[in-house]
């Protein structure tokens, strides 16, 4: 299962970058594709090439779009419409750069033992929503509304709380010790 979890974002990444380049040949590339010349670099024809550019041309323009207001707000509907996509995203940044607040780790008790959580929303009586991650594969989960006095805000940041979820709580130690009281 680690060769799979390994391997499959790098899978994942070829094949969108193989079906963009498709796209864009098709759309862009093959239309003047008789000003282009027939030749090939190192194996590889031009034509594909210039689509390849102009693909991550594409990529880059929507990365810088991305962190405009316009693009910030588009990535606040996609979380909205798409469930945990934004904590998805703070597997990639520090921060939850979405909300005003920033997304908290912490230890929650929903029953007998402390488990890694992020608290997603703070009630008006106290209470926390809170999404508790399975380990390793943190896709999965189980949401619980817990009291104060059963969960323990953590100072690490989410993706450093990935890390600990995707080793199975390796490198817990460094966190807990003379840092948490119980």
């Amino acid at each position: 299962m680690n060769g799979l979890s390994f391997i499959l974002p790098f899978v994942l990444i070829i094949f969108i970058v193989k079906e963009g380049v498709s796209y864009i040949h098709v759309l862009v590339v093959d239309p003047i594709e008789k000003f282009i010349p027939k030749e090939t670099l190192m194996g590889i024809e031009i034509t594909n090439l210039v689509a390849f550019g102009i693909f991550m041309i594409l990529v880059f323009t929507c990365g810088l779009f991305l962190l405009t207001k316009p693009g910030k707000k588009l990535i606040l509907k996609i979380g909205k419409i798409i469930p945990g996509y934004n904590l998805l995203r703070s597997v990639v940044h520090d921060e939850d750069e979405l909300n005003d607040s920033k997304l908290i780790v912490c230890l929650a008790k929903p029953d007998e033992s402390w488990q890694y959580g992020f608290i997603i929303e703070t009630h008006l009586s106290g209470m926390y929503t809170v999404f508790v991650p399975d380990a390793p594969n943190f896709l999965g989960g189980s949401v619980f509304f817990l009291k104060e006095e059963q969960v323990k805000k953590l100072d690490i940041s989410p993706k450093q709380a990935w890390r600990l979820i995707m080793q199975l709580g390796f490198g817990s130690k460094e966190i807990f010790d003379n840092k948490i009281k119980f």
